[in-house]
């Protein structure tokens, strides 16, 4: 790399400002190749030449820590001098000639020492004298001009001069009013500075006389009286050159509170830069044609949508995403949910430039050519404002897809307009025609909230939104800055248009990127833990997937419970992707489990509406059904309590705890056997075990039903070995 001399170099790190003055060679015999460049810092008041290596310098130029700038010192016209600054110059500049004839040798120290001490003997130059003409002349370039003095400088310009006590009044003297006058001092400046901070001014000065009137009865009490009259009260000057006038107070307002500062004050700097700070540099600086920058934006969109899964209720409404070429002002990326503005929000916006829109549109019954809307992919800079690519999480562009992030500044809007004005193109075209539309206009006292009119869920609004991209994207631009090239080609000023001439015609930057690419550094992730029923991600969610349990790590991890990161999308959360930290490369695609299919099909928050809704019902059950399970409590502890009383009422107390434990089995069937015995008897409506029935069941009757014979038959048995035992 050729290093030309007198090249300015801004240190990006110190912010400090270079100037490259020679390069030196090695020293070694036969060896004239420059080693060595010689440096100085233009700013720096005791500033004197470097020595630092070429190589080195060289080094830092490429990784950018040195940025080559334009001249700052300013080009003088040596003609308009005045003779005391002319006589300066050529002393210095004769001084420059007589030492120029060293050559290199002026950049060592040692050198300058020599030569400084001989000229002051040779009185010649003092050492200040010769240190500080060197220094000018190294800092600002060389030549003539670098040696005049800062006269101009000198004193104090911009500063307000304040009369003195003993001043008289300047200006023209006064015809009109009477009196001479007096000079606005300090002591009067003072005055109007309290008036205009104790009386209410405003901001356009409409209250300077109410201000003037109390300055002059507080701060002037000597020479100003209230005298009352019969219907009103007179204020009575006594002196007309002790008090300032009032085109003096309002003079002295003005110029300590400019045009500008007025309306700042009245609009507030965020009003003010949109009034009228000048839009000059346009909106195709750097960009060499299509995927160079992208601009992405997000809005609350101006239409109320209900519930896919209930219409009787309103969700609000929900955001839009969008991502805008610079260059051709086709919108390459788009993203509808009901999540606010968030980092999700806008990765799944970056991903829609990616995929394949005619996919994409068919999932919305819209169907559409691969020429109708261009895949876009990742472009080489991204500019956001000061919201989701402030986080941390923005790295993962930059290390992903070596993105050159980029955020506006706060409140600018100017900065990234080609996206802020698509939001108003695209609700002025569907906006209109959709149910719970809020047209800002219509909406006043009386009106029907906006909101009762919805009618379109989530999925109803994202087709809409599609159609309006393609309108969008079919536009004719106005106040495009279109190239010579663009129009001699006879390309129409239509984003599509654009986009497909510049990706044949100029450098297309937009990069392309698989699938898994995408999903690990686009798609938002959650934890999930291994356990019997699946990997669960959240609300009830478990996935599983062939490919995962094929892995020989399956097993351990799902001993040890391991946690496990996903990839997943919140529109459609049938499929996800799992990603693990040991894994460089692979990803295991999984699927709600047969537990889940409930859920197939569902966006995210669909999903956490629907178990939210299931927890505030079964939460209200609870309170529902808690007065009849106390109810129900109570009667279960009457019951023991009554069982209790009984037992100790008719247990025989002489038995001892094994007489009451021997035989359980036996008592057991004859439990049984009672208690068949009692569900006989209200069948047959009789005494069981009297002798026509103990007849009736030996000799059964054959229009008897089968079952009831076999019962009678098991009872009367188990009644004689009963009997038999006793």
């Amino acid at each position: 790399m050729i290093l030309v001399k007198n090249t300015l170099f801004e240190d990006r790190l110190t912010g400090a400002v270079i100037r490259l003055l020679a390069e030196l060679t090695s020293g070694k015999p036969n060896d004239n190749e420059s080693t060595h460049a010689v440096v100085i810092d233009i700013n720096d008041a005791r500033a004197m030449p470097k020595v630092v290596g070429k190589t080195k310098l060289l080094e830092r130029i490429a990784n950018f820590e040195l940025k080559s700038i334009h001249e700052q010192s300013d080009s003088i016209n040596l003609a308009a001098l005045t003779p005391s600054e002319h006589a300066i110059v050529e002393r210095r500049w004769s001084l420059i000639q007589s030492l120029t004839v060293h050559g290199d040798l002026l950049f060592d120290e040692s050198f300058r020492g020599q030569e400084a001490k001989r000229l002051v003997i040779a009185k010649v130059a003092s050492k200040p004298f010769f240190y500080k003409t060197l220094r000018l002349y190294w800092q600002r370039g060389g030549g003539k001009g670098s040696l005049v003095s800062n006269f101009p400088n000198c004193g104090r310009p911009g500063e307000r001069r304040v009369a003195s006590n003993s001043s008289p009044k300047p200006g023209r003297p006064r015809t009109v009013q009477p009196g001479v006058g007096v000079a606005a001092t300090e002591f009067h400046r003072a005055n109007m500075r309290i008036a205009w901070s104790r009386s209410p001014v405003g901001t356009t000065g409409k209250g300077l006389e109410g201000a003037y009137s109390w300055m002059l009865i507080t701060r002037y009490p000597e020479h100003v009286s209230i005298e009352t009259g019969k219907k009103k009260q007179k204020v009575v000057l006594s002196n007309y050159d002790s008090v300032p006038t009032f085109e003096q107070f309002q003079y002295h307002w003005k110029a300590e509170h400019s045009y500008e500062l007025r309306q700042l004050n009245r609009m507030q700097q965020r009003r003010f830069d949109l009034a009228f700070k000048p839009l000059l540099t346009g909106t195709m600086k750097e960009v060499r044609g299509p995927g160079t920058r992208y601009y992405i934006d997000a809005t609350v969109l101006d239409v109320y949508c209900v519930s896919r899964l209930n219409r009787n209720r309103i969700v609000g409404r929900p955001t839009l995403y969008v991502v805008v070429d610079q260059f051709s002002r086709m919108i390459v990326g788009m993203y509808v949910g009901l999540e606010p503005p968030c980092w999700t929000g806008a990765m799944l916006a970056l991903w829609n430039c990616s995929i394949d829109k005619v996919a994409f549109c068919a999932k919305y019954n819209v169907d559409i050519s691969a020429e109708s809307w261009p895949t876009a992919h990742m472009p080489v800079h991204l500019m956001g404002d000061r919201g989701e690519l402030t986080s941390s999480q923005a790295d993962a562009l930059s290390e992903g897809f070596s993105i050159d992030v980029e955020n506006s500044r706060p409140y600018a809007g100017d900065a990234k307009g080609v996206a802020e004005r698509v939001f108003g193109t695209l609700q002025t075209k569907f906006g209109p025609y959709l149910p719970g539309y809020v047209d800002k206009e219509f909406l006043g006292r009386g009106a029907e909230p906006p909101a009762l009119r919805s009618a379109m869920d989530v999925f109803e609004i994202t087709r809409a939104m599609v159609l309006a991209v393609l309108h969008t994207n079919l536009r004719v631009v106005r106040d495009y800055e279109g190239w010579p090239e663009v129009v001699a080609a006879g390309v129409p000023f239509v984003p599509v248009e654009l986009w497909n001439w510049g990706a044949k015609n100029l450098r297309c930057d937009a990069r392309q990127y698989d699938e898994a690419h995408l999903v690990r550094y686009l798609w938002p992730r959650g934890k999930t833990r291994l356990n019997r029923k699946a990997l669960h991600l959240t609300r009830g969610l478990f996935y599983m997937g062939v490919d995962l349990v094929s892995q020989p790590w399956f097993a351990k991890s799902f001993i040890e419970r391991r946690e496990l990161e996903v990839a997943y999308h919140p529109s459609e959360m049938t499929t996800a992707v799992v990603i693990r930290d040991e894994d460089r490369v692979a990803t295991y695609h999984v699927e709600l489990t047969q537990r889940c299919n409930r859920f197939k099909g569902y966006s995210l928050s669909e999903v956490m509406a629907l178990q939210g809704h299931a927890d505030r019902t079964n939460a209200a059950a609870k309170w529902e059904n808690q007065p009849t399970q106390a109810s129900l409590e109570k009667q279960i502890h009457d019951t023991v309590k009554e069982a209790r009383r009984r037992s100790a009422e008719q247990v025989d107390k002489s038995l001892s705890k094994a007489e009451r434990l021997r035989a359980v089995r036996d008592n057991r069937a004859d439990e049984i056997g009672a208690l068949t015995e009692e569900v006989i008897s209200t069948l047959t409506g009789g005494e069981i075990f009297g002798a026509a029935v103990r007849a009736e069941m030996l000799v059964p009757s054959v229009e008897e039903d089968q079952t009831l014979i076999a019962v009678r038959q098991l009872i009367e048995s188990r009644t004689l070995r009963r009997k038999a035992n006793t």
